[in-house]
């Protein structure tokens, strides 16, 4: 999603954008109708080149599966790069975990520059979601992380605590922009509030804790639903699962075995109903487990609970709980504490009036100081920054080169 509005943002400014992206669905697993029988998809949306290639499905079913699906996507998207004309800067991402090293092997063979953007570290978060457990690979993925923080002519951040990262490991500071995600207005704004979730889905007059995202290893339901156990007999509450991903059925299992009828799952939505789903609920919760990567994440999710007035409690450390300290618009708790994490979600449900000054609280702060335009403008001047620096050590030739 952060690429597409990376996108979307820039050709709005007018600058000619081709993105690439995986030609399969990142949260169920399955590829793209369009991309079926086919190695690319193209189409213009919004003014963006959207390109698809294809990419190997169910990609989380094992690590060798994982591999063989980004370096698929990997190596089809750097080919058909290689026809893109009119190129000034090639930005990459990761995850996948592969295409940023091909893509600087393509800025190179372009004499382009290249710009990483990082919204993980590779090798903490290959190891944090159990897709690789060999030492020798993350040592390998260290090594290919640190070679194009060096290599690159700057570096985006997705958050203070992978900059953080980055001065330890000795990148100069000068090279390294922070660019978080945040607050959509026109998402927000012009969302779907023609319904009521509370009568479509049942939630009364029940005060409903809501998670929304995805059912994957990289976020902590396990401790969300061991929470709901804990006061199932609570009549007035009710959490509610907004989301899909490879581990539903597990959790949907869980419930089966516990007999937990406060939980009620609801598959994925159409980011323009999601605003409508969370100005409904009473608590946001986000959860993370228990790994010093998890400190480094700031992603969506916050931002979005904070745009539509929700309290937000987060079971987590590092720079997701700096912000909802600062905006004083939640609680944080420590990870992996159900107990915890049922207290907390008790004392909520008894306090709804500063519940809901927290809502307000986390709202006006990031629209203040979170409005997703003004940070993208950022994102831009740093590739306008690093086009006129090599136009300008061009015409310098090689021997005027400050």
């Amino acid at each position: 999603m952060r690429s597409w509005q990376i996108g979307r943002f820039l050709a709005r400014r007018g600058h000619n954008v081709t993105l690439f992206a995986p030609g399969v669905d990142l949260r169920s697993g399955e590829l793209f109708p369009e991309v079926r029988g086919r190695l690319y998809a193209e189409s213009m949306v919004d003014g963006v080149k959207l390109i698809r290639p294809y990419s190997l499905p169910h990609f989380r079913r094992s690590a060798f599966r994982r591999l063989s699906f980004e370096i698929t996507y990997g190596f089809l998207a750097t080919l058909r790069s290689l026809t893109v004309k009119n190129v000034d800067v090639i930005v990459a991402a990761y995850p996948p975990a592969v295409t940023p090293l091909l893509a600087y092997l393509l800025a190179r063979l372009r004499r382009l520059p290249f710009v990483y953007e990082m919204r993980d570290l590779m090798a903490e978060a290959l190891s944090a979601t159990g897709y690789v457990k060999l030492k020798l690979f993350n040592q390998l993925a260290l090594m290919i992380e640190n070679f194009l923080a060096k290599k690159s002519e700057h570096i985006i951040c997705v958050t203070p605590g992978i900059k953080k990262v980055l001065r330890a490991r000795g990148i100069d500071e000068i090279k390294i922009t922070v660019v978080t995600n945040g607050y959509e207005p026109e998402v927000f704004e012009t969302a779907d509030y023609d319904w009521n979730p509370r009568e479509r889905y049942g939630w009364s007059d029940h005060f409903v804790v809501i998670y929304a995202g995805g059912l994957t290893q990289a976020y902590d339901l396990p401790t969300l639903l061991r929470a709901a156990e804990r006061l199932r007999n609570d009549k007035d509450l009710l959490f509610v699962i907004v989301g899909e991903g490879d581990r539903k059925k597990e959790y949907q299992a869980f419930c089966q075995a516990k007999s937990l009828t406060n939980v009620q799952f609801i598959g994925y939505q159409r980011r323009k109903v999601m605003p409508n789903f969370l100005k409904s609920a009473d608590l946001g919760v986000h959860l993370f487990p228990d790994d010093p990567l998890w400190a480094i994440v700031l992603g969506n999710k916050t931002f979005d609970y904070f745009a539509s007035g929700l309290p937000m409690l987060y079971a987590g450390r590092g720079d997701t709980a700096d912000l909802i300290r600062e905006a004083q618009a939640g609680i944080v708790v420590k990870p992996e504490d159900d107990e915890e994490l049922a207290k907390s979600i008790v004392w909520f449900m008894n306090h709804r009036g500063k519940a809901k000054a927290m809502g307000k609280l986390g709202r006006d702060y990031v629209t203040t100081h979170y409005n997703r335009h003004k940070l993208l403008e950022t994102f831009e001047k740093v590739n306008l920054m690093v086009t006129s620096n090599r136009d300008s050590n061009m015409k310098a030739g090689p021997h005027n080169k400050c």
